[in-house]
């Protein structure tokens, strides 16, 4: 039986627009942060994708670290 409250999800922010942010993000952190090495702190599970998409576009040295909630 199907619960006819619930509606069905709908697209808010496309990729294209997600992709055009993190790389403005990516090159204000790099502006911000020239000659210094970026410490960047991720949560699992899921965002380590955005984690990555961001280190991809930083040109600035960067460490990764990673935690898990319980």
């Amino acid at each position: 039986m199907k619960d006819s409250r619930i509606e069905p999800l709908r697209q808010v922010i496309g990729s294209e627009q997600i992709q055009k942010r993190v790389k403005e993000l990516g090159r204000q952190i790099s502006v911000d942060y020239k000659g210094q090495t970026i410490q960047a702190l991720a949560v699992l599970e899921n965002g380590f994708i955005f984690l990555a998409d961001l280190v991809r576009v930083l040109e600035v040295p960067v460490v990764c670290q990673f935690i898990k909630p319980k």
